[in-house]
């Protein structure tokens, strides 16, 4: 079936529209979730810097590098926390969960002796981590570093962004698809008075058109039958009326035609160029 210009006018429009929705919403939703993730990853790091500074201190007074490994490594099952290290004063490290080496890119990384500190840390290959350190006895026992991996969220904000492209996708085939049946519904009626006014257009005032609906299309078509009637009925009466003035007008001829054969005097009538048009018997004798 022909694609009508009414849906194709309309299907462009639809292209367009869906477009800037399209990207709108997915502008809005990386830079939320980008945002939101963003956020929530640096205030987990800072609670697991801060639980981990808070309970450390005996134990790197004490030197108990196991327990403090211990205590970093149970904090890699957390969700983002890709590393924990901690330092001492003099910035060696002392416990980490780096393996088999610590990346020189986390290597003198900056600190605050009176709080919490957040830097961002590019290692790579290995990605991109949000580096949330604390001071452990305002930094004269060390300093605990907490890495979250960007990663996760950007590949969380990815994952959304194809669920929400896939849904739209959905929602626009099915429009598009409710679209046609729409216009289909309008255009075959306006197709179908096309049709009729050609053949009006025609002289064919005996044609019918056939829609019921009694929106405004419906009302078109009656409107459109009722003005073909009443041209029907006005033609057939002009037809009439020339034919009895035909009659009439041949009546006449044939009287006047019939006075002048029987003229007792001689008739010649000749036109402006001195061309003889009309003569009667009596000229001839």
């Amino acid at each position: 079936m022909r694609m009508s210009k009414i849906f194709r006018k309309t299907l462009v429009l639809m292209f367009l529209l869906f477009g800037v929705i399209s990207i709108s919403a997915t502008v809005l939703t990386v830079w939320t979730l980008y945002s939101h993730m963003t956020e929530e990853y640096t205030s987990k790091g800072r609670v697991i810097a801060r639980a981990i500074a808070n309970s450390s201190v005996e134990i790197l007074l004490n030197r108990d590098l196991s327990t403090m490994q211990s205590i970093i490594d149970q904090f890699l099952e957390i969700q983002g926390v890709e590393y924990v290290f901690v330092v001492d004063g003099s910035g060696e490290f002392v416990s980490h969960t780096f393996v088999p080496m610590v990346p020189e890119e986390v290597k003198g990384l900056p600190v605050n002796p009176h709080g919490l500190m957040v830097n961002e840390v590019d290692m790579g290959e290995r990605g991109e981590f949000i580096d949330t350190s604390k001071p452990i006895l305002a930094g004269v026992a060390g300093y605990v570093h907490v890495g979250m991996d960007k990663g996760l969220i950007r590949a969380y904000v990815r994952e959304t962004v194809i669920k929400m492209q896939a849904l739209l996708a959905v929602i626009f085939w099915g429009s598009v698809l409710l679209l046609f049946v729409v216009v289909k519904k309008i255009s075959q009626p306006l197709t179908t008075l096309t049709e009729y006014a050609g053949k009006l257009a025609d002289h064919d005032f005996t044609a019918e058109v056939k829609i019921t609906s009694r929106d405004e299309v419906g009302l078109l078509a009656n409107t459109m039958q009722s003005m073909a009637q009443e041209l029907s009925e006005l033609i057939t009466g002009l037809e009439r009326a020339v034919a009895n003035s035909t009659m009439e007008l041949q009546d006449t001829l044939t009287y006047t035609s019939a006075i002048i054969d029987n003229v007792a005097d001689g008739l010649l009538v000749v036109d402006t160029n001195g061309k003889i048009t009309r003569s009667n018997p009596a000229l001839a004798t």
